[in-house]
């Protein structure tokens, strides 16, 4: 009975065909990403710098548990999908809003739907409102796109970090941050660069992974609640789903 429900829900909603559509938002997002590197990283190192140079995270990362740490990991990167779902709805009525009918046209170039005749009536257009599934499905396609960019900017910053801690933090410094001795400190990799001596430890890879978390938490909420990172980060997934919309709209008009 499960397996039927889950092939069910899994057929209903399109998931399979989503599997490919999400690979290759991926791979947009990857080929973008020094855009996007650009232009979330420095307002995230602002937030985030004065927390790397903390003791107290230090002496945090290098008392917990791994498992701990991947619960807290996991249950930061589960508010971001909450704050993210919860401005869905707003998000899905906008797409599903047009100014005219000539806006309508224009989205639907390049389309089959572009040799229809429009309406002359001169009011904004009425479209359809969303049937449940339809609320799914887009409000999924938006959610997948803002995860995978809130995944590739945490792990920037988490990369961005280890590497920085590589060059700064010693072992000196660690030994001075943490309750570690000289006894207990057991480095992953110890290495020299430019006659520099430079180390890789659990804790770096910790505090560097905690940063991470809180700001893709940060990235989220922003993607969410300012207006010009979303329209940043999301105009061209937004824009195709208008189109989408549109020919929705000009193919099948609400009688009212």
């Amino acid at each position: 009975m499960i397996i039927l429900l889950l092939g069910y829900f899994v057929t209903s909603y399109g998931l399979f065909p989503m599997i490919p559509w999400a690979l290759r938002q991926v791979r947009r997002h990857i080929g973008d990403i020094a855009n996007l590197f650009a232009k979330s990283l420095p307002l995230l190192l602002l937030f985030s710098a004065f927390l790397f140079v903390n003791a107290e995270i230090w002496q945090v990362a290098s008392e917990i548990p791994l498992v701990f740490f991947a619960c807290v990991a996991a249950f930061l990167f589960s508010i971001s999908v909450l704050f993210m779902t919860l401005g869905l709805r707003h998000s899905l009525d906008d797409l599903n809003t047009f100014g005219s009918w000539a806006e309508v046209g224009t989205l639907c170039v390049g389309t089959p739907a572009q040799v229809l005749e429009l309406p002359l009536d001169p009011q904004v257009p009425t479209p359809r409102g969303l049937e449940r599934r339809e609320q799914f499905n887009l409000g999924l396609l938006l959610l997948t796109s803002q995860m995978i960019q809130v995944a590739l900017v945490a792990s920037m910053v988490a990369i961005f970090y280890v590497i920085f801690g590589l060059l700064t933090v010693g072992e000196e410094t660690i030994l001075q941050w943490t309750t570690l001795t000289e006894e207990t400190f057991d480095p992953i990799l110890d290495l020299t660069f430019l006659g520099h001596p430079m180390v890789l430890t659990e804790s770096l890879l910790v505090v560097s992974g905690f940063i991470a978390s809180f700001s893709g938490l940060q990235f989220a909420v922003s993607l969410v609640t300012d207006s010009t990172y979303r329209d940043e980060f999301t105009s061209d997934l937004r824009t195709e789903l208008r189109q989408m919309l549109a020919v929705r709209c000009r193919v099948g008009p609400s009688p009212d």
